[in-house]
């Protein structure tokens, strides 16, 4: 994962802002000295961003390595919504040597810089998949580890019961082996 990507991170479309994410090992310096930011240090910036004929005013957030939800140096581009405006950064962020990150790929990048682990990735998607109130109850319930104390509860439940019809089958036939209850 030495390469650097960038990925849209609002809707694609028309709106008052669009997020554009990078993030890399290494940011180029042409990015660098673009967007007028220092890559040691983390901040909040408002910067005029030429992209070609024009620039925009954009809201450009710092987060050197490792602090970042990736773990690796992190940028994020607040620009207008505008899809011309998008699209012209997008042909300025491959023109200084990044490429369209896949779907997925800023997390897994955060899993395998052990930023989270790999239920928290999986709780990402589902939560982004999410189309009601009450999947994301069960997300949280995922998320917060109640979920697999149920699990692990019932799990014991079972394994005891495995356990007594086991010995009902080995033992049967021999004194003093009782019967296993139907209501357990």
């Amino acid at each position: 994962m030495s390469d650097c990507v960038f990925a849209l991170a609002t809707p694609v479309g028309r709106s008052a802002v669009a997020i554009v994410r990078v993030s890399g090992s290494v940011l180029p310096e042409k990015l660098i000295k673009a967007l007028s930011i220092k890559k040691e240090d983390r901040g909040v910036y408002v910067r005029r961003v030429s992209l070609g004929s024009f620039s925009d005013s954009c809201l450009i957030l710092n987060f050197p390595a490792p602090n970042s939800y990736t773990g690796e140096h992190l940028i994020e581009i607040h620009t207008h919504g505008s899809p011309a405006i998008v699209g012209e950064l997008f042909s300025f962020l491959e023109s200084v040597g990044l490429r369209e990150a896949d779907r997925g790929e800023f997390s897994k990048r955060a899993f395998l810089n052990e930023k989270m682990d790999l239920s928290s990735a999986e709780s990402v998607m589902s939560g982004i998949f999410a189309e009601s109130a009450e999947e994301l109850e069960a997300l949280e319930e995922f998320r917060s580890g109640s979920l697999g104390v149920k699990i692990k509860k019932l799990s014991k439940k079972i394994e005891s019961l495995l356990v007594e019809v086991e010995s009902q089958l080995d033992f049967s036939d021999e004194d003093g082996v009782s019967s296993v209850d139907i209501k357990d």
